[in-house]
């Protein structure tokens, strides 16, 4: 089965980060839902995570969360970002904390109202219903 990211739907910079995602997955390792869908509050919920600030990544049962889903997703993609995987060696606390600071201002970036356009392949790896 594939990874799947568990993402902030509302986010307009987590929405950005899936299509990105998407874009340097030509593998198609990665399916994607929305934290708020019904399957995304289950993910949740059996990782033991309340709050929407948090990506998960969850593959072969096991659930990463905040830098190190993001460092585990990068090592899998196309092009120079798989070596993201480096920066695994700076303590988890400091990368957590890092991106905890980031994630309290994501919505910065905007948010989404409306679900956007997906095309046919998107589709097929973005789970809109359980």
């Amino acid at each position: 089965m594939n990874a799947i990211i568990v993402f902030d739907g509302v986010c307009g910079f987590c929405n950005g980060f899936v299509q990105f995602v998407i874009r340097r997955d030509p593998a198609g390792a990665f399916t994607f839902v929305s934290a708020g869908s019904a399957r995304g509050q289950r993910l949740r919920r059996e990782a033991g995570v309340a709050a929407l600030d948090s990506i998960l990544l969850v593959e072969n049962g096991v659930v990463y969360q905040k830098s190190e889903a993001i460092l585990r997703i990068a090592r899998r993609l196309s092009g120079p970002w798989r070596w993201a995987w480096a920066f695994s060696v700076v303590p988890r606390t400091v990368r957590d904390a890092l991106y905890d600071r980031f994630a309290r201002h994501r919505y910065l970036f905007g948010r989404t109202t409306s679900c956007q356009l997906l095309t046919a392949e998107q589709r097929t790896r973005i789970v809109l219903t359980d």
